[in-house]
């Protein structure tokens, strides 16, 4: 009974020791990069999405990001700049057939447009809104995505 006894503190012993090399070697892993330098993911903006003059990319908590590989693109990207709402869907309306983009729709939101674009597979979304963020600024929300698939694959059914 003695030994069974000690035996079970030892192993005990063993299991709490591992545990704590474990989080002590957690602890010492980097924590991840916030300015994405290693890794795939990023925040570069896409060179066919228009931005108007005086807009900023929101980078500081890790707002913004995209993803490209190939025709594969995917992303959303938060801008903040001093140009009503109105004359920055304006913008938008000129400039986005001027890089490939059919604008499919265009419809109010809360504060603001939402214009709905598409470009080969890709379609992106842009939320325009005034006064969301901080008084008087405008907001840009661009998200990008590949489109849906124009085919269904047909399910197999048993019957």
């Amino acid at each position: 009974m003695r030994r069974t006894l000690s035996t079970l503190v030892l192993a005990g012993c063993a299991l709490a020791t591992a545990a704590c090399k474990s989080l002590y070697e957690d602890a010492k892993k980097p924590l991840p990069d916030p300015h994405f330098e290693n890794t795939e993911i990023g925040r570069l903006q896409f060179d066919d999405v228009p931005v108007p003059a005086g807009f900023t990319l929101r980078t500081e908590r890790l707002e913004s990001f995209s993803y490209e590989r190939g025709s594969f693109r995917i992303g959303e990207l938060l801008y903040d700049g001093p140009t009503p709402s109105a004359a920055v869907a304006s913008y938008y309306r000129d400039r986005l057939g001027q890089h490939g983009w059919s604008v499919e729709e265009e419809g109010p939101i809360e504060k603001g447009t939402r214009i709905f674009a598409t470009k080969g597979r890709s379609q992106a979304t842009i939320a325009i809104t005034r006064g969301r963020r901080r008084a008087g600024a405008t907001s840009i929300e661009v998200v990008l995505e590949p489109r849906p698939a124009l085919f269904s694959i047909p399910s197999s059914t048993s019957k």
